[in-house]
């Protein structure tokens, strides 16, 4: 069970390794990625009020939330054109992308998570 406490299922993306690691072979769960820049205050703000909203999803869905500094790791880097000062959301599910979001539409967030993330067994 997740509570604000638990950060066992948040992970921050460092590199390129982090990325294939926890995005693209971590099967049965909903891969979501915040995708964010340092240099963008609001966007930098947005990511971390959302943490309530998993922690709220990751009670009763299989996910994993990560935050990824796209100036940091390599396939994000081609996104830093489109990203100007908006947050980006990534969706991975068996390591494909299913779904992206751009902008701080938090309804479409929620949405995207019930729609493909797992219900977890016994919870």
């Amino acid at each position: 069970m997740a509570g604000k406490g638990d950060t066992a299922f948040i992970s921050t993306l460092k590199d390129l390794e982090d990325w294939n690691a926890e995005v693209l072979k971590n099967p049965h769960a909903l891969i979501t990625v915040d995708v964010y820049t340092e240099w963008c205050g609001p966007t930098t703000m947005l990511h971390r009020t959302l943490k309530n909203l998993f922690y709220e999803l990751g009670e009763e869905h299989n996910i994993k939330f990560c935050e990824a500094n796209s100036d940091r790791i390599a396939p994000l880097k081609v996104e830093k054109e489109k990203l100007g000062c908006k947050p980006l959301w990534l969706f991975y599910k068996d390591g494909t992308e299913v779904s992206r979001i751009e902008g701080a539409d938090v309804p479409k967030i929620e949405k995207v998570i019930r729609e493909h993330a797992p219900k977890k067994i016994g919870g």
